[in-house]
């Protein structure tokens, strides 16, 4: 299943974004206020990377007197993977395991749409279970418990892979 199709990809979740000069105080004060774990740093509309709580967390504690002068561009972690229009539920785990973010860039052709997280990626593997009733029905008629699930086993693998 391709990730543009059970995951949204509209402007309203690109609305949290932050600019690589604007202070890590800014950028945490946003995270917050907006209930998000990383927030996508760009420089106009060229992506530069992604703050998350662990690089404001180790800012602090590597360099405490000068963490009110650091900013975005000063804490981002620059991610080699990016996400597109032909990206798959699998993409997004493997991307998360070889990146060791909780959040990756999504992009259509070389412009930054939103980062997806893993909360997405739960949401997504959610509407999926949801969307194939034949995953309860086939466990049903054999007179397995769900969890026995091959199909079910394998998205609880790939979650337990990724932390969540």
């Amino acid at each position: 299943m391709k990730l543009k199709d059970c995951i949204k990809m509209d402007a309203a979740e690109r609305a949290n974004v932050a600019s690589g000069d604007d202070a890590v105080q800014r950028v945490y004060e946003t995270m917050k206020s907006s209930n998000r774990q990383s927030i996508a740093v760009l420089d106009g509309e060229k992506f530069l990377g992604v703050v998350d709580y662990d690089s404001i967390l180790n800012a602090v504690m590597l360099s405490p007197k000068n963490f009110p002068a650091l900013t975005a561009q000063d804490v981002l972690k620059v991610n080699a993977k990016h996400l597109n229009e032909d990206s798959g539920l699998e993409d997004v785990v493997t991307g998360f395991q070889e990146a060791g973010t909780r959040a990756l860039p999504y992009f259509q052709g070389e412009t930054f749409v939103r980062l997806v997280s893993q909360a997405d990626l739960l949401e997504a593997l959610t509407k999926v279970l949801e969307g194939d009733q034949s995953i309860f029905e086939d466990a049903e008629a054999k007179g397995e418990l769900f969890m026995a699930n091959p199909v079910v086993q394998r998205i609880m693998a790939t979650l337990s892979d990724i932390g969540i």
